[in-house]
């Protein structure tokens, strides 16, 4: 879920202020390094916060801030912030969903490099074993054609439990899909 500190996302519009959620956890320090718990307390206490800004169907949360205390359960993170709805996702988002990288590398050359003469293309495909599968449990669950179903699966959707992760937003920004049936998608999905 798209999450940040600041109380805007550049290149989308907030459209709906869904409410306050939040996430906590405590994990004790026995033997632990300081920095390797506090890197786990806090990735639970975001995951918590996630999930309740997917109960209110977020499509992101924005002004989150972390509160860390040392208790006798150990150490404490908490987690609070803004779930809201935006107009749209905000490309360089959809590429790093996609694994895209959002800016090339530095290294990374703008040209393709010359070939010898008479090299050939070669065009080669990831074989997923289990696509056809997931393509006909799409159909199924969510009622779509099998055109929708490609949609959502080479956009990196490619089990039921990353659909049930994604947010409203995410699925309705996939080429082919409009927030009716984005909408449809994600409750199916949380049924299933």
């Amino acid at each position: 879920m798209l999450t940040t500190t600041t109380t805007e996302i550049p290149g989308a519009k907030v459209t709906k202020v869904l409410g306050v959620v939040q996430g906590a956890t405590s994990k004790p320090m026995k033997g632990s390094k300081l920095q390797e718990i506090s890197k786990e307390v806090k990735d639970a206490a975001l995951a918590a916060l996630w999930e309740d800004a997917k109960s209110l169907v977020a499509d992101a949360v924005i002004d989150v801030r972390l509160q860390f205390s040392n208790s006798s359960a150990g150490l404490e993170c908490y987690a609070v912030g803004t779930a809201v709805s935006l107009d749209e996702l905000p490309m360089w988002h959809l590429k790093s969903l996609q694994g895209e990288s959002a800016k090339p590398a530095r290294d990374e050359p703008s040209e393709p490099e010359p070939r010898e003469k008479g090299a050939e293309e070669v065009k080669i495909e990831a074989v997923f074993p289990e696509k056809e599968n997931t393509l006909e449990e799409y159909q199924t669950a969510f009622g779509i054609d099998r055109n929708r179903a490609e949609a959502l699966f080479n956009a990196g959707l490619t089990d039921m439990g990353k659909v049930k992760n994604a947010t409203v937003m995410e699925i309705r920004a996939i080429p082919g899909l409009n927030p009716t049936v984005a909408r449809i998608i994600k409750d199916k999905a949380m049924g299933a």
